[in-house]
Formats: C-alpha cells, structure tokens, sequence
C-alpha cells in the first residue's frame, strides 16, 4: 500500500505535465487554422 501511495505523485506529475502539453498543442492547431 504505501509503496503505491508514494507511486502515485509521480504518475500525476507526468499525467499533468502531458495533459498541459496536449492543450499547448491544441492551442496551437487553433491558432493555425485561423491564421
């Protein structure tokens, strides 16, 4: 159990930081699109 506990934190950090990465991307198709 508690090795899961401390498994977790790393696993939502990467989770984040591609789901931010996914949303720059889509900001970025968008912006092309209008342009």
């Amino acid at each position: 159990m508690t090795k899961q506990l401390s498994f977790l934190p790393k696993i939502d950090r990467t989770a984040k930081q591609e789901e931010l990465e996914g949303v720059l991307e889509s900001v970025r198709i968008h912006r092309k699109c209008e342009n």
